[in-house]
């Protein structure tokens, strides 16, 4: 139910601010949760692990699913769509089936700091490459993450036409190229 709230709430309040938000609460849980969990408290553990949860359900839970939808250019939208969610079913999969197997040779605390850092990750890669989709036409979205990527890349020290074999990025906006045309002169 909460889901479906958030969708109807993100036109308004943007999908960014809800996915990176979430995902801040996410990894404040998590923490809470490896804390109580290393201290023996099943009080903090389990505020900690409801707190995950509702960060989840407010992130990852609805955002993601939304955003899905927009950022890919409409001639890829339903392969790319269904790359993703397959990728997601299958690792989903991988986790359900492994994870006893691990809590039996590590314990929980180990499992749930890993989980912490994976969420920690998503969060700074999300603060990144996450566009604002609000108010912005579908077929525009995807442009807003082509030019995250590479203006990221281009912080970083990558050079797309090397990473192409030297022939440039194909398909690029002419702000990006822009972009690339003033990163390289520096």
């Amino acid at each position: 139910m909460s889901a479906y709230a958030m969708t109807i709430v993100a036109d308004s309040l943007g999908r960014r601010e809800f996915l990176l938000g979430g995902t801040a609460v996410l990894v404040l849980g998590m923490i809470t949760l490896v804390v109580g969990l290393s201290y023996d408290s099943v009080i903090a553990a389990l505020v900690g692990l409801y707190v995950a949860v509702a960060g989840y359900e407010v992130g990852f839970g609805s955002m993601l699913w939304i955003l899905l939808s927009e950022i890919f250019p409409q001639f890829v939208r339903s392969a790319a769509n269904s790359i993703a969610i397959a990728t997601l079913f299958a690792c989903s999969t991988v986790l359900t089936f492994t994870l006893p197997y691990f809590e039996d040779a590590t314990g929980l605390l180990p499992i749930f700091g890993l989980f912490t850092a994976v969420s920690g990750a998503a969060l700074i890669i999300l603060y990144f490459f996450a566009p604002d989709t609000r108010g912005v036409e579908l077929e525009e979205a995807y442009k807003q993450v082509d030019l995250n990527c590479k203006s990221t890349m281009l912080i970083c020290g990558c050079h797309l036409d090397e990473a192409k074999g030297g022939s440039g990025y194909e398909g690029s906006t002419s702000e990006t190229t822009d972009l690339l045309a003033e990163g390289r002169e520096n």
